[in-house]
């Protein structure tokens, strides 16, 4: 597991660096609770009212468009998002890699909804458990839309097998409509088509191992990883097309 939430390291060289030191400066002047922290205090702060306050100042400044604010709450809060991607790889939502860029995706987007006029304190409890909450609301939803879609788009296949899968109805039919054709308008072959939604099915619909579906298929378990990728990828642009166009 190479793939990382933040690269410390270089957050560190930016903030000891000319540019972190004149930001940080420029910041502390508006906001007073940035004053005294050290580097190694700022990459990792203890639990405490100054840190609450600090926290508040740099959600103000990333909601005003200072994306090294926004930085620096990530690598702050990396431990527990760090958690909460160990814990979408082991049920299964996402392989790792996945896992940290959707968790660091949605991260971000909570920091920048957080509503500080409302939700002033605990700053970091808040915005961890809000992450935690929308990565399981939107993988519930996605997984309801990919049982439909797959259990019907096969049956429409004359597989059988697909259904008789547990769907849990009513999805939108836009929205069916839309991840169905990504399914059929994926690239190659229609063999290899009907081989990615046989593996998608069966790693998301039947929650089987990756690995075993990989050696049952005569496949590498990289593969099988590239190709839900790439389907997941197709359904998440075919999703934003029904939304842009709604």
């Amino acid at each position: 597991m190479t793939t990382q939430l933040v690269d410390v390291e270089r957050w560190r060289r930016w903030r000891t660096g000319r540019s972190g030191t004149r930001c940080w400066r420029e910041w502390s002047e508006r906001h007073p609770a940035l004053l005294g922290w050290s580097v190694p205090e700022l990459a990792s702060p203890a639990s405490s009212l100054r840190t609450d306050s600090m926290q508040a100042a740099l959600v103000a400044l990333a909601q005003g468009g200072e994306g090294q604010a926004a930085l620096t709450l990530l690598v702050q809060l990396r431990p527990g998002l760090g958690r909460l991607s160990r814990w979408a790889t082991a049920v299964g939502l996402w392989p790792w890699a996945e896992a940290v860029d959707e968790v660091r995706a949605v991260f971000f987007e909570t920091l920048y909804r957080h509503p500080l006029d409302r939700r002033p304190a605990k700053i970091a409890a808040n915005l961890l458990l809000d992450t935690r909450q929308r990565v399981q609301r939107s993988e519930a939803r996605s997984a309801k839309v990919r049982a439909a879609v797959l259990a019907e788009a096969e049956a429409q296949r004359g597989n059988p097998s697909f259904a008789v899968a547990a769907v849990d109805p009513p999805v939108e039919l836009a929205v069916v409509g839309a991840i169905r054709a990504a399914v059929d308008r994926l690239p190659g072959s229609e063999p290899s088509r009907q081989l990615t939604a046989t593996l998608a099915y069966r790693a998301w619909v039947l929650d089987e191992p990756r690995a075993a579906i990989a050696a049952e298929l005569g496949i590498g378990p990289a593969a099988v990883t590239a190709r839900l990728h790439r389907l997941r990828a197709a359904m998440r642009q075919q999703d934003q097309s029904v939304r842009e166009s709604a």
